[in-house]
């Protein structure tokens, strides 16, 4: 799938993974999708909850520092 990728400024070729290799010391969080960017290694998470389509990303891969924004911002 072609998603936007903030750190390469461009649309990339993202790879579907999962968390174990997201998140690898995150066993709650193996099972989940995500799409990951390989030229840079950012990624973003997946609609999982979705029943159409489990794999829609959530929005545009984020660098590090836009993910720590939002987790501010969001309160996560």
């Amino acid at each position: 799938m072609e998603i936007w990728c903030c750190e390469c400024s461009i649309k990339v070729k993202a790879r579907l993974t999962d968390g174990s290799e997201i998140y690898p010391h995150r066993e709650d969080l193996y099972s989940l999708p995500f799409w990951k960017c390989d030229q840079c290694g950012n990624f973003v998470g997946c609609h999982h909850k979705l029943k159409s389509n489990p794999n829609q990303p959530l929005g545009c891969i984020a660098t590090r520092d836009i993910r720590k924004a939002r987790k501010t911002f969001i309160g996560f």
